[in-house]
């Protein structure tokens, strides 16, 4: 590991050595979500080094928050995944995110955001209190395919699934950012099928509670939302071209 310590002896101190270099914790986020090769973690960490990514990731692995597997043949790729305590670390890393949620503001041009990014946020901040009635189908679109969920409130609190949903009372098709702005409350649900940034089918009204089903919005954290919420939609037969896989 590097050479860097806190003269403390304090499990902060030691947590802050380890998880307190650049990348790091979004090395271990992009593990999270599933094996990553070395070239997936390059392609998904825009701006990282090829020398200081093979620095860290030697460091993860000695620590045992990561560890390295061959896939089977015929792929036969060396994959990095989480090891025990990388696990271990998954709780708090998940309570760090809801955290961070309250400084994320509209995104900025250039900033990166991925399809999987989103799904995890959506199935990181669902409500566990009761929700509205609805059913929706939310279509991410990224490469080389849109992720789709399938979403449900009820009066257990929101169920977030990762298939299709045949029966949903209205399909959004919208781009990762959309997706986490709308959740922060950044801009009305109706706004953005207005403008084109949101392909709705189905009932408007039942896209307008997409909000209510997560605890993401920026008045449920206590902040200030960053631009004012115009009317939602009016019409209950509002729709757009039917979403398609890109």
């Amino acid at each position: 590991m590097g050479e860097f310590r806190y003269p403390q002896f304090c499990p902060f101190a030691r947590a802050t050595e380890i998880l307190g270099q650049r990348w790091t914790i979004l090395i271990l986020r992009n593990v999270a979500f599933g094996p990553q090769r070395f070239s997936d973690l390059k392609m998904g960490l825009q701006g990282i080094s090829t020398s200081v990514l093979a620095s860290r990731l030697e460091e993860l692995v000695e620590r045992g928050l990561l560890r390295q597997r061959t896939l089977d043949p015929p792929a036969a790729s060396v994959v990095y995944e989480l090891g025990p305590a990388g696990v271990a670390l998954t709780p708090a890393m998940m309570e760090l995110a809801r955290w961070g949620a309250r400084f994320l503001d509209p995104p900025e041009p250039g900033d990166q955001i991925e399809a999987s990014w989103a799904r995890s946020a959506i199935a990181l901040f669902k409500r566990w209190e009761p929700t509205p009635e609805v059913r929706l189908e939310i279509r991410i679109t990224g490469e080389p395919e849109d992720l789709v969920v399938a979403v449900a409130g009820g009066p257990d609190g929101t169920t977030v699934e990762n298939r299709g949903e045949p029966d949903a009372d209205a399909s959004l098709r919208l781009d990762p950012a959309t997706l986490i702005s709308a959740l922060l409350g950044h801009f009305a649900v109706g706004n953005a099928i207005a403008d084109g940034r949101i392909q709705l089918t189905g009932q408007a009204e039942a896209a307008d509670l997409l909000p209510e089903l997560f605890d993401l919005d920026r008045g449920r954290l206590g902040l200030p939302s960053t631009s004012s919420q115009a009317p939602s939609s009016q019409t209950s037969n509002s729709q757009a071209p039917e979403p398609q896989n890109v």
